[in-house]
């Protein structure tokens, strides 16, 4: 499995299945990348958020690129009920270059 757990930090690389952007009701920018590991036996999806800021980590990323992401696990309880998110903190594209062409001697 392409995941490692150190505290609350999480590192996961997968493809990038759907990213979504908009505003949260206090007009903050806030985007979700969600990013599909299926290297071990079960397919493993991971919702990484992005407020702020931290909203252009997902700039120039495209649905089905490869990534490695970087976040921190926050959780927080309301009205009786807990709720955890994953924070990104850091992406990066690993998709695997294009080969190049072999130039004409």
């Amino acid at each position: 499995m392409n995941e490692e757990q150190t505290d609350n930090k999480v590192v996961a690389v997968g493809i990038a299945v759907t990213l979504s952007k908009g505003k949260t009701n206090s007009g903050d920018d806030v985007a979700t990348l969600a990013i599909e590991d299926s290297s071990g036996p079960y397919t493993n999806l991971y919702a990484f958020e992005a407020f702020r800021d931290k909203v252009s980590l997902f700039d120039g990323i495209n649905q089905g690129d490869r990534l490695k992401v970087t976040g921190f696990v926050r959780s927080r309880e309301y009205g009786g009920r807990f709720y955890s998110s994953i924070s990104a903190v850091k992406v990066e594209n690993v998709s695997a270059p294009m080969p190049q062409q072999a130039e004409d001697f």
